[in-house]
């Protein structure tokens, strides 16, 4: 029975995994701007900053019409994670003689970053009751790098590190199911395969990053 639940949600329409991450992302985002930037947060934030409170409630009235524009982002950050991790895993595996072509490789990406969704779900109803303190980096106590604040490292080793948290190894054990799992590969070597594939895609992220932050 779970077996043919997991090949339903593999072979689920694309526009229908679309939608499911975009539902997670627009219930989490709703609950994070009720309860975490909430008008309190906003008077914490800014109210000493702007002095009157006539001022303070003009700028709380902008900030609360930007909130559009966040809902607004949700598909083309799916779109535009989905994208990037497709392409890796397409060039990927066809240099490691696995022909994907990049439909499935956009299914895979689409069924997988399933994970980055609840994740987000997770991390705002953490932060809602008080089990992990609020910061600006949404799942930076999920970081590796936490480990090394106050090294020295490389800027390029830092950032690369701060991609790597306990949600990226979930994803890419998820992600090495949904293949081998569709093709009937055995876990093991998808596993090994992904693994390479996704962490050398991290690290091509994490040193242009790096360039980009220095650069701009």
């Amino acid at each position: 029975m779970k077996y043919i639940t997991f090949n339903r949600y593999i072979n689920t329409k694309l526009w229908i995994l679309f939608i499911i991450n975009i539902a997670i992302y627009i219930i989490s985002l709703t609950l994070e701007l009720k309860f975490i930037y909430s008008d309190s947060f906003y008077y914490q934030e800014l109210g000493h900053k702007l002095g009157s409170e006539e001022a303070f409630l003009k700028e709380m009235s902008v900030q609360r019409g930007m909130d559009i524009y966040n809902y607004l982002w949700i598909p083309v950050h799916i779109l535009i994670s989905c994208s990037l991790i497709a392409l890796c895993l397409f060039i990927g595996f066809n240099i490691a003689n696995i022909r994907l072509n990049i439909k499935n490789c956009i299914r895979f990406s689409l069924a997988g970053i399933i994970v980055f969704s609840i994740n987000y779900l997770i991390s705002v109803i953490l932060k809602i009751f008080g089990i992990v303190q609020y910061n600006y980096n949404t799942y930076s106590y999920q970081s590796v790098n936490v480990l090394f604040i106050g090294k020295k490292l490389p800027a390029w080793a830092f950032k690369l590190l701060g991609q790597i948290n306990i949600t990226e190894v979930v994803f890419v054990l998820f992600l090495s199911l949904l293949i081998s799992r569709y093709f009937k590969f055995k876990y093991p070597a998808i596993l090994l395969k992904t693994s390479l594939i996704y962490g050398g895609g991290l690290i091509i992220y994490g040193i242009l990053s790096a360039f980009a932050d220095i650069i701009l």
